[in-house]
Formats: C-alpha cells, sequence, structure tokens
C-alpha cells in the first residue's frame, strides 16, 4: 500500500521487476512505519511508554538502514556506492550506536546502561566526540579543516592520541596492560604521573604543588618543562638525545649527575696525608657548578673593587676570605631573584636553598673526579713536587709549569664533566667547617656542625704537584685568612 504523501509505491515485490521499482523508496527508523522483515516495530513516540520500547530497535550505523539525521547507511565497506561511507553523519554520544561499539549516548553522568558515552572512541578515529572534540580525523599532515588529528585530547583522559602516544588510562595503580598512564607526558605539563607527588606548570611555586614537578629525575624518561633540552635512559647516547639530561643551567655553569664515589685516598698514593682515609660517599642531588673559579672582572661587577693583587681580569679572584666569598654569593643570588643560602649571621641555609652557594667538601672532590678515581682527573701522579708531572701538566697550573702567578681561567683540559682548573690556579673555599671525616658511608654531608676554620680544595699556582691532588685538604679561618693563591667557585642546587 503506497503511503500518501510519503511513498510513491509500496509492494511485496522483492525482485523488483514491476513499475515500483523499490520497495519502499523514503522509508526510514523512526517515521512511524514498520518495516517487514528488518524491524520489530517503529514509531515516533520518543519516550517509549508503549510496547514499542525503542523507536526503531534494531537500527546500528552500517546496518543498511537510513536513520535520522544519516544521508545514508549501509554495509558497503568499500564505499563502491553513492553511499560512501558507511555512517556519514555518525558521531560518538549522539546517541546512535555504531559498528564497533557496544553503546553509545549523550548521558554525561553515565548514569545508566552504557557506562560511556561512547566506549570505543579514540583520538584520531574519525568519529568527533560530542562536547570533548572540536574535530577529530586521521590526516597527519593537518590540510584539511580539522587543523589537529585531535584539539583537545590530553594525557590522561583514557584517549590515545593516534601516532603520539602507545596508550593513555587514568589508571594510577598501572595494573592493567597500559603500564604508564601516559607513556609521552611531561614534566611540567599540569598532569601528575605516576612517581610525581605532583605536577603543574607554575614556575613561580606559589600553589599547593610546591615544585615544578617533585619527584622527576634526569634521566627518567621524562622531559622537565624550562628545565630540560631532553631526557632519556639511553646511557649510551646514540639517539637524537646526545646527553642522558640536558639541563639548563645558568650561563658559564655545568651540571652535576649525583651519584656515589669513594672520597679520600689510597694508602701509597704519593703525597697522601693520613687524614684522607677513604670512605664511600652519595651525593643525592644533580647540582649545577660553575665551570671555572670566579674571575676578578666577575667580582667587580657585582661587589664593586677588586680584591686581588694580579689585576688580570679574567684570571681568578683571589685575597678573598670565605665570609667574603659568601657575601658575594648572596649578593648573585639578590641580582638573580634567588633566595639568598646564607642568613644574616652567614649560617647556611642547607642543600634545598636553590639561590648560589659553596660547595660541600663531598661535592667538590665528586665534581673534581667526574667519574675517576686516580690522584688527578687525568691519571696518577708521577711528581711530588715543582718537577713536570705530565698527568697534572695536561690539567692544571701549579708550581712546575704556572710561572709566579696565577692564570686566566679555562686554560688547561677540562674533566669529563667540563670543569676547569680543578687542580691548581688557585685554592677553593667550599662550605664545610674542618674536621676528621666520620667513620662509615655518608649521604650528602654537609660537615661538622661548627668549628674554628673553613675548608679548602684544589691546591694552586705556587703550590707542589701533591697539594693539588683531589683528594688534598686544607683549612684556614673564614674570617681572616686572604692569600694569593685562594678562591672559590659557586654552585646551584637544582629543583
Amino acid at each position: 500500500f503506497a503511503q500518501a504523501g510519503v511513498e510513491e509505491c509500496d509492494d511485496g515485490n522483492a525482485l523488483n521487476t514491476d513499475a515500483c521499482s523499490a520497495t519502499c523508496r523514503s522509508a526510514f527508523c523512526g517515521d512511524g512505519y514498520l518495516r517487514a522483515g528488518v524491524e520489530q516495530c517503529d514509531d515516533a513516540n520518543a519516550t517509549n511508554t508503549d510496547a514499542c520500547t525503542n523507536a526503531c530497535q534494531r537500527a546500528r550505523c552500517g546496518d543498511g538502514i537510513v536513520g535520522p539525521n544519516e544521508a545514508c547507511d549501509d554495509g558497503n565497506a568499500n564505499n563502491v556506492d553513492s553511499c560512501t561511507n558507511v555512517c556519514q553523519l555518525a558521531r560518538c554520544g549522539d546517541g546512535f550506536v555504531q559498528a564497533g561499539e557496544a553503546c553509545d549516548d549523550a548521558n554525561a553522568s553515565n548514569t545508566d546502561g552504557c557506562l560511556n558515552s561512547c566506549q570505543s572512541p579514540y583520538c584520531g578515529d574519525g568519529f568527533v566526540r560530542a562536547g570533548v572534540e572540536q574535530c577529530d580525523d586521521a590526516n597527519v599532515t593537518n590540510t584539511d579543516a580539522c587543523t589537529n588529528v585531535c584539539q583537545s585530547a590530553r594525557c590522561g583522559d583514557g584517549v590515545v592520541r593516534a601516532g603520539v602516544e602507545q596508550c593513555d588510562d587514568a589508571n594510577q595503580s598501572n595494573t592493567d596492560a597500559c603500564t604508564n598512564v601516559c607513556q609521552t607526558a611531561r614534566c611540567g605539563d599540569g598532569f601528575t604521573q605516576t612517581g610525581e607527588g605532583c605536577d603543574d606548570a607554575n614556575l613561580t611555586n606559589t600553589d599547593a604543588c610546591t615544585n615544578v614537578c617533585a619527584n622527576a629525575v634526569c634521566g627518567d624518561g621524562i622531559v622537565r618543562a624550562g628545565l630540560e633540552q631532553c631526557d632519556d635512559a639511553n646511557q649510551v647516547d646514540n639517539d637524537q638525545c646526545t646527553n642522558v639530561c640536558r639541563l639548563v643551567g645558568p650561563p658559564g655553569y655545568v651540571f652535576i649527575p649525583s651519584g656515589s664515589f669513594t672520597m679520600g685516598s689510597p694508602v701509597g698514593e704519593l703525597g697522601r696525608n693520613g687524614e684522607e682515609v677513604q670512605h664511600q660517599v652519595t651525593v643525592s642531588r644533580a647540582f649545577w657548578m660553575k665551570a671555572t673559579e670566579v674571575t676578578q672582572e666577575e667580582w667587580l661587577n657585582v661587589m664593586g673593587s677588586n680584591p686581588s693583587g694580579s689585576g688580570c681580569n679574567r684570571c681568578p679572584v683571589e685575597r678573598v676570605t670565605w665570609n667574603a666569598s659568601v657575601d658575594y654569593l648572596n649578593q648573585l643570588s639578590d641580582a638573580t631573584g634567588l633566595p639568598r643560602c646564607y642568613d644574616a649571621s652567614r649560617a647556611f641555609q642547607g642543600l634545598a636553598c636553590l639561590g648560589y652557594r659553596l660547595p660541600t667538601e663531598a661535592e667538590w672532590e665528586y665534581s673534581a673526579r667526574a667519574g675517576t678515581q686516580t690522584t688527578f682527573y687525568s691519571g696518577g701522579i708521577t711528581q711530588s713536587e715543582c718537577q713536570i708531572d705530565q698527568n697534572l701538566d695536561i690539567v692544571g697550573w701549579y708550581c712546575g709549569n704556572a710561572g709566579n702567578s696565577t692564570r686566566q681561567v679555562g686554560g688547561k683540559q677540562p674533566n669529563a664533566w667540563g670543569l676547569f682548573d680543578m687542580h691548581g690556579n688557585v685554592w677553593e673555599w667550599v662550605n664545610d667547617w674542618y674536621g676528621p671525616y666520620p667513620a662509615g658511608a655518608l649521604v650528602d654531608p654537609v660537615g661538622p656542625l661548627m668549628g674554628a676554620e673553613r675548608v679548602q680544595r684544589g691546591g694552586c699556582w705556587n703550590n707542589p704537584a701533591r697539594l693539588a691532588r683531589a683528594a688534598q685538604r686544607a683549612s684556614h679561618s673564614p674570617s681572616a685568612f686572604v692569600d694569593n693563591n685562594l678562591g672559590f667557585r659557586p654552585v646551584r642546587s637544582i629543583p
């Protein structure tokens, strides 16, 4: 029976060998007309208060039935007919169950049997998630109106970004196949990753997350925004990230990684003192250290006068007490907007202070050795006095090669971490009060709580080779002692 105003013709001739060439040219799901053999019922009763509980019980995208809001719908996967897509207008969250979906509704609160608006959405699958995405396609070259594969997808939202993420879920305990919340997440992107106490982009740390990334470490594969250029766990550095962790530090400073070493010297080392008892030390915090000693020019620019005797801008500043050195460091912190690491009485504020400070004695020797265990970072000692020691000669200025004064910084070969003049040129003040080494292994030692003298390290231009050894110790009064062979170099803790 042809329905007036709706159908041109309607018969049961499935072969369409008569004048009515289509069984029902304009019938569609939800029009109130039951399609024999296809639908169990079909009405326009949106509230479903009658025996027909759905407007169209079997309608699905790709089932061959054109539903409301669809231009066409067929099961032709090759798209060789006039309906070029299985379901041209289907969208995740539009209320229509598509092929491959268990359910699809717009119930954002998920209070019904369909627990998700769209149970199997993937960013870049070509389906726009209603209320979540502006667009979504697989066009990686972004040559169409959808300029991003997935404009609003975020790490940890449960949506895998095609071509970017291997997996992405909100499973903090990582008990499923996706072993990381977001495998390409970055420290400082605002998403707390597994192993982080917090993570935000608040560089001033004025909120409850007191660090941009509380637990991220160099070499964990996570790039810390604003701090690292790259970060991976590839120890052999044969990929695009040529260093395990290239930190962006202050100009003129080098990155010193955390690690452990044997502090002191072995029995039998030429020139050894008995106080240099070997013991294991762990430096648990990475830090920045100035590649050279503070120069006279650098001191003058901060303090306004030059106490040195040589009058050489690029030579190390000398004739400075320990007290004057930390006053310089406080002024440098002030000038760069960093916290002071020494209070009005010059009491040290701890390793967590992010301003400029002196290295601890352990940090200094750890940095000087740079992973080596020999007398000098260039090799063992061969001469104890002023004769030419071939290993010391290439890395430091001492009485065997310096002449009668200090030399410009950076004139010899640096160690593996990029530090110059760790052996010779001028002695360097360090942070510790002098005292004998404690027994046993130590973690981040800062020396005695009080004392009469502060420690110096490194030897100088008019000393013999034995005093330039990495393990050599000396000490003097922090308030009174100055000499033309004594300077310092700063460090900064890394947040």
